[in-house]
């Protein structure tokens, strides 16, 4: 008889069970209503974060196994079986614990079988089962790691380069959490807390070079290298061979735009100014953690006093006596996207916001920020939050291996070409007559970045490279000049700017005992003044060819110090694009058999654009 009342339904058959179907009479009746809504949410809640969980494994695994619909169904059922209460806790549910889940696999991805094995003959019966046996065990292992995810929630990676090779996967996996819609631009941060073992902490900054800005694509870079190589009508050098041996203009300008664009090409390093120096001033701070070269680093993001201090503490505590520019260090943090640091322009120095480019340059990065206890599940540590964070003494040294001291970098020193004209203007001079007469209108066309590839996590090898370096400036110099009788009347003069470990803008390093030593500008200049009367180093300096007093020391008013590099490499990017978009706009043609149009080139066009003091800009993404 009560079926019949309640009808056959599912829908009647649930008011039914609540007591509503005969519509609401009392409080008893709001109290069913109350629960029946509270269960209808909880049911749709979770629907909602099991599907997002579902796309989340098959996103980040398109055209693999892993990405099969079993391979993120069963997924899901081994989270539910062993955690089932995560159905009915927001802060432990089931999207939270699949997000933990595939971070973990960024970095530990699931075995797949394969045969026969790559690198062996092997294709009999004997040896296949001997490889799956050991393809099961491997997979047996990596399920037992899984498991103990929500327990050891960490991280664990071996180099800051293993790190850096990932880089790929991160970016997927932040974009696959927003296109999910289940995270705002303050949420797009890994979970699970990174440890890195093995790195070297730097007092740098690593600018985006020539290959990570067109995406490894020669040809345009090799294009635009032509196109630069063919003008020299600005150079006050001979036109042609006269016989005397003297350098051509064609000459110069070939030489100077390779050095330019092979110091460009992996991207050089600038030195960390202190906050006086309003490119560096902000409340956040970026320093360089990478494992064999620069190029293979990341950046350590966060508080700018907590970051010198753990810098400052762990130089005084254990590398007293580091001679170089690096120093060895295991590393906790926190995945983020640079989307979120930036999000308080007040927080992030001018320089690095440049560096970083527009939206559409946003990559990850480890946020540091004082250590904490914290549970990305229980909700302890806030779900897109960074409260862990250190800088320590390397694991594999603590475990008495010892530190490796082996970490290089461009070690550069740029010079600005003058005219030697009365003007003493840097080539080409601008025409307008409201611009800095200090300042080269095409920096690319206009400085030449001297560099040399050195070791700068030790001492001895670091001072060797730049003594190399120093001698190559004056030998490179001496080239320039050579065959000139009178070089009291060579037409050129080349004005020191600035060097990676001189910043030359006024403000003093944030890191003094991180400069590597003795300053490359200090060997250039005690090579000068030590050299004989009579030799060619002794006339360069009568004659005052190389320039140290030409850029005053203004605090971040010198247009061609370091901290000032990464507008100009923005404004060589930009004006890339646009002659790449010019030579375009006529007929699309074809590079390596594939069509480049206008579209491409504006598609990888970074404007930059001065702001109402000249010194400091903001980048802005392409419209």
């Amino acid at each position: 008889m009560a079926a019949e009342q309640c009808g056959t339904s599912v829908a009647e058959t649930t008011l039914c069970f609540f007591g509503l179907h005969d519509g609401i009479h009392s409080y008893k009746d709001l109290v069913g209503l109350a629960a029946l809504t509270v269960i209808l949410l909880t049911f749709a809640f979770n629907l909602i974060r099991t599907a997002n969980a579902f796309l989340l494994v098959k996103r980040m695994n398109p055209g693999a196994s892993r990405g099969s619909a079993l391979a993120a169904l069963l997924t899901l059922v081994e989270i539910v079986l062993r955690h089932p209460l995560a159905f009915f806790s927001p802060a432990w549910n089931i999207f939270v614990r699949m997000r933990m889940r595939v971070e973990h696999e960024v970095f530990d991805p699931r075995p797949e079988w394969e045969w026969p094995v790559a690198g062996t003959d092997s294709r009999s019966t004997p040896g296949y089962w001997r490889e799956f046996g050991r393809f099961l065990a491997e997979r047996g292992r990596w399920h037992v790691r899984m498991m103990r995810i929500g327990r050891l929630q960490s991280i664990r990676v071996e180099t800051a380069g293993d790190l850096n090779g990932k880089l790929g996967e991160i970016q997927r996996y932040f974009e696959t959490i927003r296109s999910l819609r289940f995270a705002d631009r303050d949420e797009l941060s890994f979970l699970c807390a990174l440890e890195i073992e093995q790195g070297f902490v730097a007092p740098l900054h690593l600018l985006t070079g020539l290959l990570a800005q067109y995406n490894e694509k020669w040809d345009g870079i090799i294009e635009e290298f032509q196109r630069q190589t063919s003008r020299w009508g600005d150079i006050p050098l001979i036109e042609a061979d006269d016989g005397t041996g003297r350098m051509t203009a064609q000459d110069f300008r070939q030489i100077q735009s390779f050095i330019y664009h092979c110091w460009l090409l992996w991207g050089p390093s600038v030195p960390i100014c202190l906050p006086k120096c309003g490119n560096w001033a902000g409340s956040y701070l970026s320093i360089q953690y990478g494992y064999g070269d620069e190029n293979n680093s990341i950046e350590l993001v966060g508080d700018r006093k907590m970051l010198v201090d753990a810098v400052n503490g762990m130089v005084s505590s254990y590398f007293p006596d580091l001679g170089g520019m690096a120093f060895p260090a295991s590393v906790t943090g926190v995945l983020q996207y640079s989307t979120m640091v930036r999000r308080n322009p007040s927080l992030i120095p001018p320089l690095i916001d440049a560096s970083w480019g527009g939206e559409q340059d946003a990559r990850p990065v480890l946020f540091l920020s004082e250590q904490q206890e914290g549970d990305a599940l229980t909700g302890s540590r806030k779900v897109g939050s960074a409260t862990v964070g250190a800088i320590q003494p390397e694991m594999r040294g603590r475990r008495r291996e010892g530190a490796s001291r082996y970490y290089s970098a461009y070690l550069w020193a740029m010079f600005v070409v003058l005219r030697n004209d009365g003007t003493e203007r840097p080539l080409p001079i601008d025409a307008d007559p409201g611009a800095n007469p200090m300042e080269a209108t095409s920096p690319w066309q206009t400085t030449i970045p001297f560099f040399e590839h050195g070791n700068i996590a030790d001492g001895e090898s670091c001072e060797f490279a730049k003594q190399v370096l120093a001698d190559k400036v004056l030998s490179a110099i001496v080239q320039f000049t050579a065959n000139w009788k009178d070089l009291e009347g060579f037409p050129l003069r080349f004005a020191y700017a600035s060097a990676i470990d001189d910043s030359n803008c006024g403000a003093e390093p944030l890191f003094p005992h991180l400069r590597g030593g003795t300053t490359i500008r200090e060997l250039i200049e005690k090579r000068l003044k030590d050299a004989p009367p009579g030799g060619m180093l002794g006339k360069l300096r009568r004659a005052r060819i190389i320039r140290f007093d030409y850029y005053k020391k203004q605090a971040h008013q010198h247009p061609h110090s370091a901290c000032s590099l990464p507008f100009h490499i923005a404004d060589y990017y930009a004006a890339f694009g646009d002659e790449a978009a010019d030579q375009s706009e006529s007929a699309p043609r074809r590079l390596d058999g594939v069509e480049s149009s206008r579209s491409e080139a504006e598609s990888r066009l970074v404007s930059a654009e001065s702001s109402e003091e000249g010194s400091i800009r903001e980048i802005e993404p392409p419209e």
